[in-house]
């Protein structure tokens, strides 16, 4: 029997609510609006070896934040994921829907995406907590993470101490690893699609998502939580701080501890912002509203990912 190769492509959608905590001035509200995605998961053949038989595609669905209608998954067979309250979709790729040689494949999963409205305002730092360092958070976001997020490196870890010892406390080494990046590292199409950070020093700089992890590492390297947060064609950074939960930086869009304008639509996992949801009232909530696909090689395919989002009637 021949083996099957499945690609796992992942849409994540969670709502968690905590405990309240004061806030300050809004960033910025989500639009009155609804959008029609269209993702094409595309896969090529690029050299001998066996064939790719399905794909998976977990699917997103409504919470308090977002409502999910209309799927169209094109012929993907939608299945429960047994324990979960999630569901998938499972395309099979016949025969005579491989591609040729040189050419690409396709699936498609369709939906209509309408986020309520909500505020997204920025917690007032005003006291450091020390960090649970028992807790799952601390223990995921503060390691090394293969080369790219290489808290050894060598010029990392310099620049980091050089940081550190003008720093007054976590939340002003982090102003200050911001503060670096902007001044001596460059937005760039750097060669490759993953940078390790040894390319981003070479470079000097590199996409949003390397700037983001030039920081990340550098607030790793001191033991700050720190991780990677994707939105629709950007990505930034975001710090943990103890009790008032997960700080966006942008080095990209040059915004500190506020979310850039026009990326209120959080796609992400386990993403903490102060949600503003009366006059008088603020939760912390965390929103897990993701509508992300990642996925590595899959050998002898090469897979890609192609979205488009079109606004419609809400």
């Amino acid at each position: 029997m021949k083996n099957i190769k499945i690609v796992f492509l992942s849409i994540l959608c969670l709502v968690f609510l905590t405990s309240c905590l004061t806030a300050g001035t809004t960033d910025n509200s989500v639009e009155d609006q609804a959008y029609r995605y269209t993702h094409k998961i595309k896969f090529k053949k690029v050299k001998a070896g066996e064939d790719l038989y399905h794909i998976y595609c977990p699917l997103p669905r409504n919470n308090d934040y977002q409502l999910i209608s209309n799927i169209d998954t094109h012929g993907g067979e939608i299945l429960d994921n047994p324990g979960s309250i999630e569901k998938y979709v499972r395309y099979t790729i016949f025969p005579e829907q491989q591609p040729t040689k040189g050419d690409w494949g396709e699936v498609i999963l369709e939906f209509d995406y309408a986020p309520t409205n909500t505020e997204y305002v920025t917690a007032n730092v005003d006291k450091i907590y020390e960090y649970d360092t028992t807790s799952d958070i601390f223990k995921r976001y503060t390691t090394k993470y293969y080369d790219f997020f290489d808290i050894e490196n060598a010029t990392i870890k310099k620049i980091s101490d050089e940081l550190w010892k003008d720093a007054t406390d976590i939340y002003d080494y982090a102003k200050k690893c911001y503060d670096y990046v902007n001044n001596n590292f460059t937005f760039k199409n750097n060669p490759g699609f993953w940078n390790s950070m040894s390319d981003i020093i070479k470079y000097k700089g590199g996409d949003c998502g390397n700037l983001s992890s030039i920081i990340i590492t550098l607030l790793r390297c001191k033991n700050i939580p720190a991780r990677h947060v994707i939105a629709y064609r950007h990505a930034w950074g975001e710090f943990y701080l103890e009790n008032y939960g997960w700080i966006p930086v942008d080095p990209t869009f040059k915004t500190f501890g506020k979310v850039v304008d026009g990326y209120g639509l959080i796609r992400s996992h386990e993403i903490v912002y102060f949600i503003k949801i009366s006059e008088n009232k603020t939760d912390r909530i965390e929103i897990l509203s993701k509508t992300h696909f990642f996925y590595p090689s899959h050998d002898p395919y090469t897979c890609d990912l192609e979205t488009t989002q079109t606004p419609i009637k809400k």
